[in-house]
């Protein structure tokens, strides 16, 4: 196995933790990782296919607008090089 991935690996999945559902169904992430997400009162909740995200909202549109214009220059970049 590649290093690389094993510490990749313990970054992104190492700090999953188990939790259980209460009587309602619902979950109660732990305290570390509310507060390495930002996550306060209010969150959003977005589908990424077979998985989900849980964002603090301002964060989220933040990065949704660094994104557009990385986006748009990555965009332009490419124009330049449209030939018809």
């Amino acid at each position: 196995f590649n290093p690389g991935h094993r510490s990749l690996q313990r970054k992104l999945v190492g700090s999953a933790s188990a939790v259980e559902p209460d009587a309602n169904g619902r979950i109660q992430l732990p305290l570390t990782l509310r507060q390495v997400a930002g996550l306060e009162k209010k969150v959003t909740l977005l589908g990424m296919g077979h998985r989900f995200e849980i964002w603090n909202e301002t964060i989220l549109n933040q990065k949704r607008i660094e994104e557009e214009r990385s986006l748009d220059e990555a965009a332009s970049e490419e124009m330049t090089r449209l030939v018809l």
